[in-house]
């Protein structure tokens, strides 16, 4: 019997679709672990070849970034 080439193309829409998020997910892993390593967002925009605040703005949400500061102990 053959395929339904509506069923088809709706597959492969829903298959492109699923690897786009997970490249899309790849991504933003990769950001966090840039970002845990002290790189900068514009060297991250810069490496992305898009603008700054644009990074900022869209990936910033998906991410929790935290800071710790502490008492220096001096004696």
């Amino acid at each position: 019997m053959e395929e339904d080439p509506i069923e088809v193309a709706v597959a492969a829409v829903k298959a492109a679709d699923k690897w786009q998020q997970e490249a899309e997910m790849d991504v933003v892993r990769s950001i966090a672990a840039a970002r845990n390593a002290g790189v900068t967002w514009q060297a991250i925009a810069d490496a992305l070849g898009k603008k700054q605040p644009n990074i900022v703005r869209k990936y910033g949400p998906l991410l929790e970034e935290t800071r710790e500061v502490r008492v220096r102990v001096v004696e």
